[in-house]
């Protein structure tokens, strides 16, 4: 897994919000099973979160014509985040890929998706080589 600065800030983000929501300073101990718990669901939380905002920031970005260099940006960060939140919620990437080709394949079957067949084939085909 390649570390990046978004990975490291998501992580050093909720262990300050930890701190400060806990009161918590280094060397308190907290039971373990009850700390990984409230931990996923804060975590999930903020993923949700940062997701949203990331979409209202690459739609800004859209309606004011951002150049091709900041709208691939904003989109590598939300596919950080959703990847992220898929190994927070316990699905695996190649699971991930897995059901998204399955569902792609699916609309190609049964939709009238002419329109996007080529798009969505492309998808597929990257989908499939992963």
């Amino acid at each position: 897994m390649q570390i990046t600065v978004e990975k490291i800030s998501v992580l050093w983000y909720t262990i300050l919000l930890h701190k400060q929501k806990t009161g918590r300073k280094e060397g308190d101990t907290v039971p373990e099973k009850s700390f990984d718990v409230a931990r996923n669901i804060r975590m999930t939380q903020e993923l949700q979160c940062q997701m949203l905002s990331q979409v209202a920031e690459l739609f800004t970005a859209m309606h004011n014509n951002a150049s091709k260099a900041e709208q691939t940006e904003l989109l590598a960060k939300l596919e950080i985040s959703l990847r992220l939140l898929a190994g927070r919620l316990g699905i695996s990437q190649d699971g991930l890929s897995r059901k998204a080709a399955m569902t792609l394949k699916a609309a190609l079957v049964q939709e009238d998706v002419s329109a996007w067949k080529s798009d969505l084939l492309t998808v597929l085909h990257e989908l499939e080589e992963t």
